[in-house]
């Protein structure tokens, strides 16, 4: 953890140095669902879900074609029910941070088309109170490597729409679960995926539209 932060700071100190354009974007949301199931015999509340994402961007321009920045990412999702007399609720929580770098290859008037990468790292905590008991879960750790291409649009010299084309990608991730009572048991899971869908270039759910804010 220690030594990604410092690899933010190395580029922040880089981009400030280089006279680097700045740069941000990211979201923040927040859901909630509930409600009751009525029968004849009895009214049955819906088990309560409320989650918050928190998740700045930061980037910084240092020519036209590369920039450098990084993100954070924070969620937290809690799940409330009465079971019977007693009150449940399960609280799980994850934090991320993702230094990632952007280089553009192709301009044309407004339009770019660049490809981002970036190394997720994410830690993942959970805990069920069950009436009065306490239960945390085993904590995870993670980290990942991702590439994906974008098209950009540049609205004006501030504003920049991009567009994530999901169709194209490559994924890899690598996950730890430490059981809380003894450190030396572990639950690791590899995984990479690598796709190319030329069917589905079209289909909505294939395709993500956000924007960046430039100073």
């Amino acid at each position: 953890m220690k030594k990604i932060f410092l690899s933010v700071l190395a580029i922040a100190a880089m981009a400030a140095t280089a006279n680097a354009q700045l740069w941000f974007g990211g979201s923040l949301g927040f859901s909630h669902s509930g409600g009751v199931t009525k029968t004849k015999e009895a009214d049955t509340d819906k088990p309560s879900v409320n989650s918050f994402t928190f998740a700045p961007m930061v980037g910084f321009e240092l020519n036209e074609k590369l920039s450098v920045g990084g993100k954070i990412d924070f969620t937290s999702k809690s799940t409330k029910q009465t079971v019977g007399d007693t009150d449940t609720k399960r609280t799980e929580t994850t934090f991320g941070i993702t230094p990632f770098a952007r280089y553009t290859f192709v301009e044309f008037n407004k339009f770019g088309l660049l490809a981002e990468g970036g190394i997720p790292v994410e830690f993942s905590s959970s805990k069920h109170d069950n009436g009065s008991k306490t239960v945390k879960g085993d904590p995870e750790t993670s980290i990942g490597l991702y590439v994906r291409p974008m098209l950009t649009y540049s609205l004006n010299d501030n504003f920049q729409l991009e567009c994530g084309l999901n169709f194209l990608s490559f994924n890899a991730k690598h996950s730890v679960i430490k059981s809380k009572d003894d450190s030396n048991n572990k639950n690791i899971t590899n995984t990479f995926d690598f796709g190319v869908d030329s069917r589905n270039v079209a289909t909505v759910g294939f395709v993500t539209i956000g924007f960046i804010y430039k100073l």
